[in-house]
């Protein structure tokens, strides 16, 4: 167990050293826990641009057009929240066999707190980003904590959401409109979202976000190979409550 916890701080810390680690740490956990829940259709909702009832949603929010050629515009203005908690439910799969894990979030201000566990795990892994540091210790073992620094130039979403096991939604903006395959408005029992398709070009992997347009974070995801899934997310209820700064505690 020490060994492969060393292992696991490795790699994390490169990824918190280097970009090019980071977007390989994303893919290589592009997928984990889902309890079962039930996972957006991705046939269903509204056709490409079309708004909302009335145009409106949100508490009287007015909904631009929405389409490939728009939602990059769309995404500039959403804001993700300074604080908020819920739970992230990740699948990833692969021939043969797939694996699930479930990942309490908690964010406030800059810092966040994650509680991650899985499927075979005897102990959860704890994460606490704070002050520009990352601490990791497991179950509630915390004589063993291991610390890296983190670089102003990784402190962004991308490193938080590489974290949680999640993508990052806001990559949409640096692709060329021929790389969006399709954007939308989709009506969901929890609310309108925006759903953007786009080929990966990295790996070749079609990814599909589901963005809250409430709520600025990413509330599902999927990605596939050809046709077989490789990874899948979904969040549970966000509470948009700052959490209490005992969260952000070590222990």
């Amino acid at each position: 167990m020490e060994r492969s916890r060393i292992t696991v701080f490795a790699v994390i810390t490169a990824v918190l050293i280097a970009a090019a680690v980071m977007l390989a740490f994303i893919y290589m956990g592009f997928g984990r826990q889902t309890a079962d829940v039930s996972f957006p259709d991705s046939t269903g909702g509204a056709e490409s641009g079309e708004p909302g009832p009335g145009g409106t949603a949100g508490g009287g929010l007015t909904l631009a057009e929405v389409n490939p050629q728009t939602v990059q515009a769309v995404i500039q203005t959403l804001k993700r929240p300074d604080g908020y908690s819920r739970t992230l439910y990740i699948e990833s799969f692969w021939e043969g066999g797939k694996a699930k894990y479930t990942v309490d979030s908690w964010v406030k201000n800059g810092g966040m707190r994650l509680r991650i566990s899985a499927d075979g795990w005897d102990e959860t892994k704890n994460i606490l980003i704070k002050e520009s540091s990352c601490y990791i210790w497991y179950g509630n073992d915390t004589k063993k904590i291991y610390r890296a620094a983190i670089g102003e130039a990784l402190a962004d979403g991308s490193l938080y959401d590489a974290l949680q096991m999640i993508p990052t939604y806001e990559d949409v903006l640096k692709l060329d409109k021929s790389e969006i395959l399709e954007a939308a408005y989709v009506e969901l029992p929890e609310g309108w979202r925006i759903k953007v398709a786009a080929e990966d070009d990295v790996l070749g992997y079609k990814e599909i976000y589901y963005i809250s347009i409430d709520t600025g974070l990413l509330e599902a995801a999927e990605a596939y190979d050809g046709d077989a899934p490789v990874f899948r997310m979904t969040a549970g209820e966000t509470a948009l409550t700052a959490p209490d700064d005992s969260v952000f505690q070590i222990g």
